[in-house]
């Protein structure tokens, strides 16, 4: 699926549709989750719904769904080019201009 072809009402949705499912799997009532999370149950109904919640919310709800490694992608280095390394390392000299 290109999420790029989706609205942003659409990626919320699907979002919330997500949630809904890793609560079901993980066998939690909405308000056991709000409980858990910090949260109100109104809350869980809305992010559920795919209306707009914030991030600090969302993230309550992922971690008390024991679900943060789905934000690990947003955390990972920056892989680091082999030229990039060997620069830093100075197995790359610059090369020197010969004049005859």
């Amino acid at each position: 699926m290109n999420l790029y072809l989706l609205t942003d009402t659409a990626l919320i949705e699907g979002l919330g549709g997500k949630l809904r499912e890793l609560r079901i799997e993980a066998n939690v009532t909405q308000s056991e989750l709000a409980t858990a999370a910090g949260v109100g149950i109104s809350t869980i109904r809305e992010a559920e719904k795919g209306s707009n919640i914030s991030l600090a919310k969302l993230v309550r709800i992922l971690r008390a769904l024991r679900q943060l490694d789905i934000l690990e992608p947003f955390f990972a280095p920056k892989p680091v080019s082999p030229i990039a390394m060997a620069k830093a390392q100075g197995a790359i000299k610059p090369r020197k201009r010969v004049r005859k």
